[in-house]
């Protein structure tokens, strides 16, 4: 089993880098998930998710939870529950709200989204992900749209010009006295 060093040392925590080595991603994927009972994604996208668990005969799953915490848009995180749901996978979306050097530290933010039973049989062992872990609710793309607006809002703010002069003089600002107008008589 090839796996990626990572800050969790937990025992059947492996992580899976099929960009790395495309050709035995499949492989690893299956055995990924025989070998284990959780299984946590965070891959490229959700259409590489796919690629690795679509070998993966639904029978092996036998009930186990699938975190993914690939980001995308609201509809796709909606779809690929919609995609582990048929395939009798417990699924639950979740973003990472972090840079890679703060995973693992009580600084990260990581909010999930899907199955509330599901959130509560993985919330032990996602805690090695550390910092602030909250279900935001049923609907699996609810986490996806948290993560998309939080980017769009830092995005923006970052992007904006620093030192423009407002658009607007405020209400607090001194104002020039009004023009008087002549009269025409």
């Amino acid at each position: 089993m090839f796996s990626t060093p990572c800050r969790c040392h937990e025992p059947g925590i492996s992580l899976h880098a099929p960009e790395v080595f495309p050709e035995r991603a499949a492989d690893e994927g299956v055995e990924d998930v025989t070998r284990g009972g959780l299984v946590v994604s965070c891959l490229r996208d959700y259409d590489a998710v796919r690629a690795v668990l679509e070998p993966v005969a639904p029978a092996r799953w036998e009930g186990r939870p699938l975190t993914d915490l690939t980001s995308g848009e609201p509809a796709r995180a909606r779809s690929m529950a919609g995609w582990a749901t048929a395939h009798g996978i417990r699924y639950l979306d979740g973003a990472i709200l972090a840079p890679t050097q703060v995973v693992g530290t009580a600084a990260a933010t990581v909010p999930y989204s899907g199955a509330h039973e599901v959130h509560e049989a993985v919330r032990n062992t996602m805690a090695a992900v550390r910092g602030t872990g909250r279900c935001l609710g049923a609907d699996p793309g609810r986490a996806a749209a948290y993560e998309v607006a939080l980017l769009d809002l830092f995005t923006t703010s970052a992007a904006s010009p620093v030192g423009r002069a407002p658009a607007t003089t405020p209400a607090s600002a001194p104002r020039s006295p009004p023009r008087r107008r002549r009269s025409p008589i």
